[in-house]
């Protein structure tokens, strides 16, 4: 396995948000992030918000229950 092969590697997650894709999408992806995060807390450890940076005051309380979980938040803007 990787793991065996190179035992100081370490792999971690950030669940993608896209918010081109809908405030529908984005819940649900969050929703996911923050279940598995309960689950496998030092793999699941964020999320990535990418997508038009014009459309963000829907997700400000998503975001919040994002960090209220633990999650740690990457954001991307006018890329």
């Amino acid at each position: 396995t990787c793991k065996e092969k190179i035992p100081k590697m370490r792999v971690k997650i950030l669940l993608s948000v896209d918010r081109k894709k809908g405030f529908d999408n984005a819940e649900e992806n969050i929703n996911l992030a923050i279940e598995y995060h309960k689950k496998y807390p030092e793999i699941i450890v964020g999320i990535d918000l990418s997508g038009d940076p014009t459309h963000g005051e829907a997700y400000i309380k998503l975001l919040q229950n994002c960090r209220d979980a633990g999650l740690k938040i990457a954001a991307h803007c006018a890329e």
